[in-house]
Parts: structure tokens; sequence; C-alpha cells
């Protein structure tokens, strides 16, 4: 796919920004001021967009009320891409060994 076709698009940009900008902040989260501040939006649209956010699960309340963190439907698509490739990498060494050994000859007598 050629990216250079399709223009950029705002609205994804703002949810990738807001998801990048909550990344590491998991025990005290941000608030929706910082979140818009980082993710270059008003504090009114990061509100509505959080609000979008936790109906998916992508974000959820941080313990200190008003603040917000990744939420866990980012873990599990995160942990579902880790198991793949686990997966990937089995099928790899297994395939490997299976190629890697010497033939065996047999005699007829």
């Amino acid at each position: 796919m050629d990216i250079n076709r399709y223009p950029d698009s705002r609205p994804v940009d703002r949810v990738v920004r807001v998801i990048e900008s909550l990344a590491g902040n998991t025990l005290n989260g941000l608030s929706p001021g910082e979140i818009g501040k980082a993710a270059g939006a008003s504090p009114a649209q990061i509100t509505r967009l959080l609000a979008q956010l936790i109906r998916r699960g992508v974000v959820e309340s941080a313990r200190t009320e008003g603040r917000y963190r990744l939420g866990p439907a980012i873990v599990q698509i995160a942990r579902a891409h880790e198991l793949e490739l686990a997966r990937a990498e089995r099928d790899l060494a297994e395939a490997r060994q299976r190629y890697s050994r010497s033939p065996t000859t047999t005699t007829t007598e």
C-alpha cells in the first residue's frame, strides 16, 4: 500500500496520540488537560474521545479521580500479538530443526 496516496486523518491521528500519551502513565494516569496537551486537542475534545475509548476498553479511569490510563483492551491486543509471534517462532524453530537433520540412509541387502 502506498500510504502517500491517502491523506492523514486528524481524528485517527488524535486517537493514536491519546494512546501514546497514556503509555507509561499506568499508575497515576493523566488528566484530560494533560492528554489534550500531548495530543494537540482541547480538553472538551479529549473528554468526548475518552468516553468512546472507555466504552471500547482502550482507556479506563485511573485510581485518582479525573485521571485516565490505558485499559485492558490495549493489553489484550499487545498480548495477542506477543502470542502470535511466539507461535511463529516455535513454527520456525520446528521447521529449522526438521530441515537441518541429516538425511537417514537405508541400505538394502
